[in-house]
């Protein structure tokens, strides 16, 4: 490992991981998120600490009421449109199966819509528009603009927040009352970096999803501070980073006049055939519905091509 992808771990230490989560059901239940116990709310919902949508996993949260539940489902119906490309055709199997890609139309006609099914392990693509795909038979490869359903990026980053805010160990919870608030739209005050960086894996593919929580070692510096929390979630061949927002403990004062540093997690590290990691930044601090294109590079060792004329 290089200089640069050691500097993550100088800067962050590991707090909590699903890969060795242990879940804890207190008596009577309370929730994490609305501070609720089980004679004020209900806990009949299995509740997932990361979306089923992002990989079929059994990481249960008991400290969240079917009251949250409920309101986190529709933060994650934001998700899936927002990730719904890589988990169709990386073949990211949810709940049930795994789900289908349909782009929006141009114009309400819809024979300009995109289809993309997966059986069998094969990916079954409909593309009717001629922009949208580029193939070259010779390199055996293809790009396809994914033209995304209308979606609120705010709400994609809420329920990545909401992923880390169900990893943050319990000693930690009164100093985030803050943001938790925030995510229940209690209080629409947080100082928060609306911003995931997003990795896509070149060779390999996760088995299951995970998601890793790491607090910073030391957040003030002479000209800069560091957030104090980042969130690293895997599923498929994606690895994400977030920022949490600031905690009800942050040194203003101390942070005076210091631009936030934000450090990458080297997602590199998951891919066998690189040493040099790309990300993208997508700023997700849109609250009103958008439409997104997503342009995607893939490589084929076999295919059956039919284009029309």
């Amino acid at each position: 490992m290089n200089k640069n992808v050691l500097d993550f771990w100088q800067k962050y230490e590991l707090i909590e991981s699903t890969k060795t989560f242990i879940a804890i059901s207190n008596n009577p239940k309370s929730c994490r998120f609305c501070n609720l116990d089980e004679q004020h709310t209900t806990f009949n919902t299995e509740a997932h600490l990361i979306p089923e949508l992002m990989g079929e996993n059994k990481i249960i949260s008991y400290d969240e009421c079917d009251k949250c539940n409920n309101k986190f489902s529709g933060f994650e119906s934001h998700l899936s449109i927002f990730f719904r490309p890589y988990l169709t055709i990386m073949g990211v199997k949810g709940k049930k199966k795994v789900p289908t890609f349909q782009s929006r139309t141009e114009d309400g006609n819809e024979h300009t819509r995109t289809i993309i099914t997966v059986n069998d392990n094969k990916r079954n693509v409909i593309l009717q528009n001629l922009d949208d795909y580029q193939i070259s038979k010779e390199n055996k490869t293809f790009t396809i603009t994914f033209r995304k359903p209308p979606h609120k990026p705010f709400l994609v980053y809420k329920s990545l927040v909401k992923i880390a805010l169900s990893l943050l160990p319990s000693e930690k919870i009164k100093d985030y009352k803050n943001v938790f608030d925030w995510i229940l739209d209690k209080s629409n005050e947080t100082d928060a970096f609306i911003t995931a960086f997003i990795t896509v894996i070149k060779a390999g593919k996760f088995r299951k999803p995970f998601a890793e929580l790491y607090s910073a070692k030391r957040i003030y510096y002479k000209n800069h501070f560091l957030p104090e929390m980042t969130c690293i979630i895997g599923f498929g061949n994606v690895v994400v980073q977030i920022f949490l927002p600031l905690s009800n403990t942050f040194d203003y004062q101390k942070a005076k006049l210091k631009t936030p540093n934000l450090n990458l997690f080297p997602s590199v590290i998951y891919d066998k055939n690189k040493t040099v990691f790309n990300f993208k930044a997508i700023d997700l601090i849109e609250k009103n519905s958008i439409t997104y294109n997503e342009i995607l590079h893939f490589s084929f060792e076999d295919a059956e091509i039919n284009i029309p004329r």
